[in-house]
């Protein structure tokens, strides 16, 4: 790296432009960590309200089209990875999805054999709508949703992968599971969590109160061409899911709803289903009793247990994004990076709370992965020890 670094040194932003590349540097506010077990009352799906004291920056390096070669990374990770990357003639794409595909397959085969399926889609935005989110909220009458609707000029969008869990008569049991969290849901199914309960945890967008009470968050009825439905028993499946053909007719047009700030278009939590709406809402607007808690602990003891027979041990931590900069200039000193410069690209943005976490060896103590989504913190540690089931 040292020669590499010095080869480049401060020609960095130089050779960045001829890749195409560019660097974030994203600044978030965390909480103190906290160590979970299964004799903690809190659990790693518990709602936290923690005071968020320590600030941190982490690192992105990506393409002109978004693809990331480096994410989430603190910066003696992004020092470490940084010059490799540039010095590869063909830098590998990080992979979107799971980490482990194998351990997807082997919970689908699971799933199967309880007579569930899973299928999944190619879906990119055709149009969307602006609602307004006071006249959305729904009542507890059961009451159709009554939408206020304006265009919204349509930007250029991803496309992406989604998948829809199926059973034997080809009834929809979950919609709209994103790749991030499609080993959590699948786990979740063979522990025999009802389906309802899944969307609850997992699925539905978790918006702090701040955020929902901001006049410029918006609910967005977005219409999405498709792909057909390829069921998923394979490796290779999931790899050509994101090459199949979009169908761009009425016949493969899936409704769906997501949350975002309508000012800069921040995205909080992920999309839901048209035929979620309701539900989701009430979840969303309504301290409700919730009946998913019963299984959320059950779900959380499971993974501490994995992780116990893994000999390692997880902590959680409450974070929340401050702003993201483009970074426009590298101070080198001693052949690696010392200190970055960059510009603000949002004004005033308004960021949502998540929750991270950290997985550490049982023995040594020390940091083995950090700020991990719950989806990635399960698949991360079923590839350390694959459960028999």
């Amino acid at each position: 790296m040292d020669k590499m670094a010095g080869k480049i040194n401060l020609d960095i932003e130089k050779y960045l432009d001829e890749k195409r590349w560019a660097v974030n540097m994203l600044i978030y506010n965390y909480s103190e960590p906290t160590r979970i077990s299964d004799d903690t009352l809190v659990t790693l799906l518990s709602d936290e309200r923690r005071r968020l004291t320590k600030r941190e920056a982490r690192f992105q390096l990506f393409n002109e089209y978004g693809e990331l070669y480096i994410d989430d990374a603190d910066l003696d990770d992004f020092r470490s990875q940084f010059f490799k990357r540039l010095a590869e003639k063909k830098s590998e794409i990080l992979p979107q999805g799971t980490p482990n595909l194998r351990i997807i397959i082997d919970l689908i085969d699971e799933i199967n054999k309880m007579g569930l399926h899973v299928v999944g889609s190619h879906q990119e935005l055709k149009e969307s709508w602006d609602c307004i989110y006071d006249n959305v909220i729904p009542d507890l009458e059961n009451h159709d949703l009554v939408l206020s609707k304006k265009p919204v000029p349509k930007k250029f969008t991803w496309d992406h992968v989604f998948y829809e869990i199926i059973d034997s008569n080809d009834n929809f049991i979950l919609k709209q599971i994103p790749e991030k969290m499609l080993g959590a849901v699948l786990l979740s199914l063979v522990l025999k969590i009802k389906p309802y309960n899944i969307k609850q945890m997992l699925l539905f967008p978790k918006i702090s109160s701040d955020i929902a009470a901001n006049p410029d968050t918006r609910l967005r009825l977005e219409n999405h061409y498709c792909s057909d439905f390829r069921e998923v028993i394979s490796i290779s499946d999931i790899k050509l899911l994101q090459n199949i053909p979009i169908k761009k007719d009425e016949d493969h047009i899936i409704k769906k709803f997501q949350f975002l700030n309508s000012q800069n278009s921040l995205e909080y939590g992920g999309p839901f289903a048209e035929s979620d709406a309701r539900d989701a809402l009430i979840h969303v607007s309504y301290d409700l009793p919730d009946t998913s808690k019963d299984d959320a602990k059950k779900l959380s003891d499971w993974i501490i247990k994995t992780a116990d027979k893994a000999h390692v041990y997880i902590k959680r931590r409450e974070r929340r994004q401050d702003n993201c900069y483009l970074v426009k200039h590298f101070i080198i000193k001693n052949n690696t990076i010392d200190d970055l410069i960059g510009n603000t690209q949002l004004a005033d943005p308004e960021y949502n709370h998540e929750s991270v976490f950290e997985v550490f060896n049982s023995s040594t103590e020390e940091s083995m992965r950090y700020d991990l989504s719950f989806g990635e913190l399960v698949t991360y540690l079923l590839s350390l020890l694959i459960k028999e089931f």
